[in-house]
Order: C-alpha cells, then structure tokens, then sequence
C-alpha cells in the first residue's frame, strides 16, 4: 500500500467508525430529547421544554413517577437486569478460567461461539 492508498483506508475507516457510532447513537439521543418536549406526541418543532412526563400527577401527561404500572415496569427490569449481569459475570469468569488453563477438544469453536453474540448482535 502506498502513502495515498492508507491514508484513504484511514479517512474511509474514520468516517465508517463515525458513521456507526452515529448510527448507534441518534436514537438514544432523539428518545431523550423527545422526552422532555412539551407536547403529547414526539413530533417536531419542538413545543418548549418540561419535566411533566417524569414529575406531572394529572392526564394527559401522567408523569413516570405516578404511574404505577411504568414504575412496576422499571422494578422487574432493574430486577432482571441484575439476575443476568450476575449471571454473566459468573458464566464469564468461569469461561475465562477454563479456556486460559485447560486444553481441551473443541476450544476453538467453543471460543467462536461465545465471541460470536458481540460480533454479531
């Protein structure tokens, strides 16, 4: 590869990574912009900025933190949430042990396997 060759790969590499990310991003930062609009639906233009959908205790803006049934929500996945990031940590760790320390058939593909779900989500 000459010089000209790597630095396109480099600028082209640059703008994939960039472009993931924003790609990864935009709908998080869209959710959380839209949270905080002053209208009933996520819609542009923006209405002005309020904090009735998290705090508000009357209809049509039921806040987050009256509504028993998202506050139920958000109990169980905290919950479930835990119980798998305590299992994986245990899986992980374990896995970790076994494939540093022993030798055993089919490593290899066991290893692809578990590397496989963050390659490929």
């Amino acid at each position: 590869m000459g010089n000209g060759n790597n630095w396109a790969f480099l600028l082209g590499y640059r703008a994939y990574v960039l472009a993931f990310f924003i790609f990864l991003a935009a709908p998080l930062v869209s959710a959380g912009t839209f949270a905080f609009n002053d209208s009933l639906f996520p819609a542009l233009p923006w209405q002005g900025f309020t904090l009735d959908w998290f705090f508000n205790d009357t209809e049509p803006k039921l806040g987050m933190f009256h509504d028993r049934r998202l506050l139920r929500g958000l109990y169980f996945s905290f919950i479930i949430a835990t119980a798998v990031a305590a299992l994986s940590v245990f899986a992980g760790t374990c896995n970790a042990f076994l494939f540093v320390r022993r030798e055993f058939p089919a490593k290899n593909f066991l290893y692809i396997v578990m590397i496989v779900p963050l390659v490929i989500p």
